[in-house]
């Protein structure tokens, strides 16, 4: 296998782990409003989502440095269209949904 066609499947294999762990984000937001909506969580529950988010939110930035020398499509996708976080989680909301069936469990929780 070449140098090239190594780094490329190691950038694929990275590109998927920043969409995986960017909707990982997307859905933690999801529960954390479906918990607000449904009364008061618990402290322990507010607690482990803030804890799962900041997990998330800190393996997202790991994957996106390991990109170093190049963006993941969510990025480029961002800054194409000139999305707002706004916008660029609303595309990923919508997003979930196709790609993971629990998203929609999750979207009508919230």
């Amino acid at each position: 296998m070449t140098t090239q066609a190594s780094a490329q499947e190691e950038w694929l294999a990275i590109n998927q782990s920043v969409l995986a762990t960017a909707l990982d984000l997307v859905r933690i937001q999801l529960a954390r409003h479906a918990d607000r909506v449904a009364g008061s969580p618990t402290n322990g529950s507010r607690q482990e989502t803030a804890a799962a988010a900041q997990t998330a939110s800190e393996k997202l930035r790991n994957l996106r440095e390991n990109l170093s020398h190049s963006k993941s499509t969510i990025e480029i996708l961002a800054a194409v269209f000139g999305l707002s976080t706004f916008e660029l989680g609303t595309l990923l909301l919508c997003a979930g949904v196709e790609l993971d069936a629990a998203f929609a469990g999750a979207c009508a929780a919230a």
